[in-house]
């Protein structure tokens, strides 16, 4: 499914507490974290019309900042260690050299994997998802350019 554009979906509310409105989602999300992607795929599996705002990478902090790179990287610092103890067990190992450019080029690849499968996941929930920056001005979601959602929940 390709990303929407919230720009594009109807602003026209006659009346926020009426109850027979039609509405653009029953939920809408802001943010692509684990908590909002969660969110987000369990209402839809119960059938909900779900939107979903998120203007960076899929995941959140701990895919994309935090845990994940930090532990490559700490399982990465590990390996001259694991170089000495190899030679105990019958290893030969050659000429040892570390690349930090490497290192980010495989820490992206790794965390480009996780966006995309975080991406199929919601895909595949049929949760529609907003590359965008998202806010509340009142009782509905907002982008930064001024267009906005009418969700049931949110």
């Amino acid at each position: 499914m390709a990303p929407a554009n919230l720009d594009t979906l109807d602003d026209s509310v006659n009346n926020p507490g009426d109850s027979t409105m039609a509405y653009d989602f029953d939920l809408f999300v802001i943010g692509g974290g684990s908590g909002g992607i969660a969110a987000a795929r369990r209402a839809a599996e119960y059938g909900a019309k779900v939107g979903l705002a998120e203007a960076g990478r899929l995941g959140g902090t701990c895919v994309n900042r935090g845990c994940v790179p930090k532990k490559l990287m700490v399982y990465a610092s590990h390996f001259p260690d694991q170089f000495e103890a190899a030679a105990g067990y019958g290893w030969t190992v050659g000429e040892r050299h570390f690349d930090w450019p490497t290192l980010v080029k495989a820490l992206d690849t790794e965390v480009t994997r996780l966006n995309g499968i975080y991406g199929t996941m919601l895909d595949k929930s049929s949760v529609q998802l907003f590359p965008h920056y998202a806010r509340f001005t009142d009782r509905y979601p907002q982008n930064r350019n001024g267009g906005g959602c009418h969700p049931r929940h949110s």
